[in-house]
C-alpha cells in the first residue's frame, strides 16, 4: 500500500491530469484482477484434484509392479532355482 501512494505521489507531482487518468482506471484494474484471481482458483482447484487421481494411479501401478518380482523369486525359491 505504501508503494502505491508513493508511486502515485510522484505521479501527481510530475502530471497530476495524467495522473487522475490513469487513477480513474485502478478500480477496474483491481476489480479485472480479483475476477482473474476467482476464476483460476476454481480451475486450479480441479488441475490438482486430477493431478492428485493420476498420481495415486500412478503409485498403485508402480507399487503393483513391485510385487511381481517378489513373487517370481519366491516361485524361483521355492521351486529351489
Amino acid at each position: 500500500m505504501l508503494i502505491l501512494v508513493v508511486t502515485l505521489s510522484a505521479m501527481f507531482a510530475l502530471n497530476w491530469q495524467l495522473t487522475l487518468m490513469i487513477a480513474l482506471f485502478l478500480p477496474l484494474m483491481a476489480a479485472s484482477i480479483l475476477l482473474y484471481q476467482h476464476l483460476s482458483n476454481r480451475q486450479l482447484k480441479q488441475v490438482r484434484n486430477k493431478l492428485s487421481d493420476l498420481n495415486v494411479k500412478l503409485s498403485e501401478s508402480i507399487e503393483g509392479d513391485a510385487d511381481y518380482p517378489s513373487f517370481w523369486a519366491r516361485e524361483a525359491l521355492a521351486a529351489g532355482i
